[in-house]
């Protein structure tokens, strides 16, 4: 008969550290996991210097069985997010588990304590900590690697969920195109009609230049990104703090070849945002930077053959009339010559059909991988 599961809640910098490693147990004999930067995750997970306790509260838990740590998860309020929905929903996130029905239950059933502590009334996850974070639950693809800000877990974690009462609230979608390797670039009608969008007169489709003018660019894809989500599904705009914590990192392994910025009449409409696939380079580190990490990290990374279509935004104003179109084309005629052979679009929530439309338009396009949130009601 085994032991009982008990769950504590992190108190210090020692116990986040655990928290922060406990995935490795886990992950041991998982090829495919990519372990996290400790030094990131630290910083990250600080309440003193993390950018999501700026504006939000979290609490973190470790699963013991018999002094051994066997599951982790957290249970965080978004205030930003309750000011723009009002729906009372408390979010949890940073889940990993052993196969135990009873250790899941356990993590679930401390996080709902803590939500409904809050008032919530609906628990939804996992994010780890907002929607711009990593997100879900991997359902789908797990035969292939995870790319750069993506999360990877076992096949079993959707049961764990299912069986602890959860059900499905959304899908997230990763698209892989492998028409780089084929030599195929966009079909032939859509290449000609962006051809035509571009001869516009008014249109400036520029790359992004972030060694001499990074701030410029970040500052434009920042309120392009401000006007161009804000009805997306989920979406709550980013704090300052996140923004420069993700432009730091983006301007780290940015391809600015592929990545655009769209102008009308010197107005900036539209962005596409392409970085390198870290993961191949990160994935070598096992989680640690120091003393050489660095050193490796950034060798590694001028060798990956795969990049990731991360972002592209448009005014809502300048939608619908082919815009869109030369970003994509640009990334399928161009991945090829910049030395990638895999190029991942994602991800796309279920509910986007405006854009589910657009991709239809690139060859060898597939949808390979599914992430889903899930929800359940508490509190009554």
């Amino acid at each position: 008969m085994s032991s009982a599961v008990t769950v504590r809640a992190v108190a210090n910098a020692r116990q986040r550290l655990e928290f922060i490693k406990m995935p490795w147990q886990i992950y041991r004999n998982v090829p495919r996991w990519v372990a996290p930067l400790i030094a990131d995750q630290k910083k990250y997970l600080d309440p003193k210097r993390g950018p999501f306790y700026e504006f939000g509260q979290a609490e973190l838990f470790i699963a013991y069985r018999d002094g051994k740590a066997v599951g982790r998860i957290s249970a965080q309020i978004n205030r930003r997010h309750e000011k723009l929905f009002e729906d009372q929903k408390g979010f949890f996130g940073f889940f990993e588990c052993e196969d135990d029905v009873e250790v899941a239950q356990a993590l679930f059933d401390r996080a709902q304590q803590s939500l409904e502590q809050s008032g919530c009334r609906i628990m939804e996850g996992p994010y780890s900590f907002s929607i711009y974070d990593e997100i879900g639950v991997l359902i789908e693809g797990f035969e292939y690697d995870p790319y750069v800000l993506t999360v990877y877990n076992r096949p079993y974690y959707a049961s764990l969920f299912e069986s602890s009462g959860f059900v499905k609230s959304v899908d997230w979608y990763a698209f892989r195109c492998e028409s780089l390797k084929t030599g195929k670039s966009v079909q032939e009608k859509y290449g000609k009609l962006s051809k035509r969008i571009l001869s516009r007169k008014s249109l400036t489709m520029r790359q992004m230049e972030p060694g001499k003018h990074f701030n410029r660019d970040a500052a434009i894809v920042k309120e392009l990104f401000k006007s161009s989500f804000d009805r997306n599904w989920g979406h709550v705009p980013l704090s300052e703090l996140e923004f420069e914590r993700i432009a730091q990192f983006v301007k780290l392994i940015i391809c600015p070849q592929l990545s655009l910025i769209a102008e009308v009449n010197s107005k900036p409409v539209g962005f596409s945002l392409v970085v390198r696939d870290a993961n191949q380079a990160i994935k070598k580190l096992n989680g640690r930077l120091y003393p050489i990490g660095f050193i490796r990290l950034f060798a590694s990374l001028k060798k990956t053959n795969r990049c990731r279509l991360i972002l592209m935004g448009m005014l809502e104003e300048y939608r619908g009339k082919g815009y869109e179109l030369p970003f994509y084309v640009h990334l399928a005629e161009h991945c090829a010559e910049s030395g990638f052979d895999e190029c991942e679009l994602s991800q796309v929530v279920e509910n986007n059909a405006g854009l589910m439309r657009s991709l239809e338009k690139i060859p060898d396009l597939s949808r390979y991988k599914t992430y889903r949130i899930f929800q359940k009601a508490i509190g009554s």
